[in-house]
This record gives structure tokens, C-alpha cells and sequence, in this order.
């Protein structure tokens, strides 16, 4: 975990101080209130919403606290209370992209989301990974466009869009078929790209300068790399 996210310890602290009193609250309300239930079900997504928030790996970690920090310190009522919001939160599609796994079927149009997922669930794989972003061709609408993938070693790519079995590509295969150049990508590590998330609050891309819309022509891609070459160069145009 990097500097800015929780450590277990911090974590544990986070739910039981925090977390936990708020929806507790949340559930007094419920039992004083004449309103609809949908209201303070509302109020206790948004207290999830909040947290999650300031860490975007805060629902993961929270799966996994569910059967000790949570039911340990929810009565039965708040138990389910709780259950209840946290299902219908993580039912939000920026919360699903994290969580499908790296066989779910469809991953098209998702592509920052699916790979910042897959570095998370692998952090701790005895591999050198890398979150890469980075300006693409895709010649079924022929344009570049703004992707997401992951290097491994430097000798693998996972793609997450592809098609199932298709994901896992060579990496010098890989960089064929996209048609891409060093200018235009940028590589993170874990503890980079977890702060650049939780300062952000979204899961890429970061550098609004070099991905500054979803779609580039061929011709104003190749504009651009003829600008950058010339800079490089120490040219002008």
C-alpha cells in the first residue's frame, strides 16, 4: 500500500471509527424516521460512496472485512442494513470494472478501469508489472485512441479488452499491433499509479495534456508525433 492509502491496521481503525458510527446512524434515523426506506438507504450509499472516495481500493478491502471488523461490531438489523447499501453500491459500473476478474467476458470500453483492476489484484504476483497508458490504432474505426494495458517482465502484455484467451499477448506483438510510440505512452508502477488515483479520483487517464480527448485521426496523430520528433530534434515548426 502506498503512502497516501490504509495500511490493515489503518483500515480496521477506518471501519470501526468511522464507518461503522455512520451507518449506525444512518439506521437510527431509519428507526425514528416516517420517511421511506429509499431515503436513508440513499444515505447509506453515499456514506460508502464518501469513503470509497478517498481510497479507490477502499471496496475491496471492505469485501474482505466483512466477515470479521463488520458483522463483529453491526447488530443483526444494522448488519443487513449495511449489506444492503454496500450491494447496491457496488453495483455502480466503476466499482464492477475493478472487480469482474480477469476472465470476465466483456471488457470493451472500460479499458483504464479493467487494467487499473488487474494491477490491483496482482500486486503481489512475483512479477515486474506495469500500468500503461497510451495512445493506440484501431483499425475498425480507423483512429488512435486513448488505452489502458498492462506490461509484465517486459515481455507480456494483458490486454483486458481482447477477447478471452486473447488477452495474454507477447509484447513485441503487442506493440506491432497497437503502432504506437514512446512519446506517446506513460508507464506507472503501483504506488504511482494508487496515488495518482486516490488524488484524482478516477482510475486514468492522468496526464490531461497527452490525453486530452478519447479519439485522434491518423492525421492528427502523425501531426503531433511530426511535432514532438521536431522538438526532440531541436527543430520547429
Amino acid at each position: 500500500m502506498n503512502e497516501k492509502g490504509f495500511s490493515s491496521a489503518d483500515f480496521r481503525v477506518y471501519v470501526l471509527k468511522i464507518l461503522i458510527p455512520k451507518l449506525k446512524k444512518c439506521v437510527k434515523n431509519l428507526k425514528k424516521a416516517k420517511r421511506k426506506k429509499e431515503l436513508i438507504y440513499e444515505s447509506g450509499v453515499k456514506v460508502l460512496a464518501l469513503l470509497y472516495e478517498n481510497c479507490p481500493r477502499f471496496l475491496m478491502q471492505l469485501d474482505l472485512s466483512l466477515g470479521v471488523d463488520i458483522k463483529q461490531n453491526l447488530t443483526a438489523e444494522e448488519l443487513d442494513f449495511f449489506l444492503e447499501c454496500h450491494d447496491r453500491f457496488k453495483k455502480r459500473p466503476h466499482y464492477l470494472e475493478l472487480n469482474k476478474g480477469d476472465e470476465h467476458d466483456d471488457y470493451g470500453g472500460q479499458c483504464f478501469d479493467a487494467a487499473y483492476g488487474y494491477m490491483l489484484r496482482h500486486q503481489h504476483d512475483p512479477h515486474d508489472l506495469r500500468l500503461v497508458h497510451g495512445w493506440v490504432y484501431n483499425p475498425s474505426i480507423d483512429k488512435y485512441m486513448a488505452h489502458a494495458w498492462v506490461e509484465e517482465n517486459a515481455e507480456y502484455v494483458h490486454d483486458l479488452t481482447q477477447k478471452k484467451g486473447l488477452r495474454k499477448l507477447l509484447f513485441s506483438s503487442f506493440y506491432e499491433m497497437a503502432i504506437t510510440c514512446d512519446w506517446a505512452i506513460r508507464k506507472y508502477s503501483i504506488k504511482e499509479m494508487s496515488a495518482y488515483a486516490e488524488e484524482t479520483g478516477v482510475y486514468g487517464p492522468w496526464d490531461k495534456v497527452l490525453f486530452y480527448q478519447e479519439f485522434l485521426t491518423v492525421a492528427a496523430f502523425e501531426e503531433w508525433t511530426d511535432s514532438y520528433s521536431a522538438i526532440g530534434s531541436g527543430t520547429s515548426k
